[in-house]
């Protein structure tokens, strides 16, 4: 009889213990799928960041071989400061 008494015990004890175990498992995956899906997320600006960057560098490209560098460096740079002089609210 004490030999039932151990095994209940037993019993209960590892069934508390893998239930545990399984709802830290649960949370665990929980937030593994959050980062993979933020992880999804940055891969996606990055790929749009380098089109963006390709295309850019074709088109610098593709103005060197039709006008020449020095030309080419000269539209970039007036392009460049057009950009930083952005007009102020007052």
């Amino acid at each position: 009889m004490e030999s039932f008494i151990h095994a209940d015990i037993f019993f209960f004890v590892a069934t508390i213990g893998f239930s545990l175990v399984a709802i830290v498992l649960c949370v665990a995956a929980m937030y593994v799928i959050r980062i993979l899906r933020e992880v999804e997320c940055i891969v996606r600006r990055v790929r749009e960041g380098v089109d963006h960057v390709s295309d850019e560098a074709e088109r610098i490209v593709h103005d060197v071989a039709e006008d020449g560098i020095p030309s080419t460096l000269s539209r970039l740079w007036h392009q460049s400061k057009k950009k930083k002089r952005a007009p102020s609210k007052k």
